[in-house]
């Protein structure tokens, strides 16, 4: 869900939306969420892999998701990237609500 303090009405079909976000962490944490916190402790004690980036790009009429954890191991840069697909929740008055689907992991 969308913040509810939200700085235009019905986020989910404005394409201000298609855009990079970073990451912030609040609620009870996700599978993807845990997967970056390992990365970065991962990153801390081993030189060998180095965490660098974790960022959300969304785009095609905010339809696509594109998470991506960029570290660099023995020196090499290697992305993750978990993509999902957005739908919105037509239910939802307020349109602040989307359905996500996993589309697949590319590394």
């Amino acid at each position: 869900e969308l913040e509810e303090i939200k700085p235009w009405d019905k986020p989910i079909y404005d394409e201000r939306m298609n855009a990079r976000w970073s990451f912030v962490f609040t609620g009870v944490p996700t599978i993807g969420m845990r997967l970056i916190t390992i990365l970065s402790r991962i990153s801390v004690g081993f030189p060998i892999v180095d965490f660098r980036d974790v960022y959300l790009e969304v785009t095609d009429d905010q339809s696509l998701v594109k998470a991506v954890v960029a570290v660099k191991m023995f020196g090499v840069p290697v992305e993750l990237n978990v993509q999902t697909s957005l739908s919105p929740d037509t239910s939802d008055p307020d349109g602040v609500m989307m359905f996500e689907h996993f589309e697949g992991l590319i590394l």
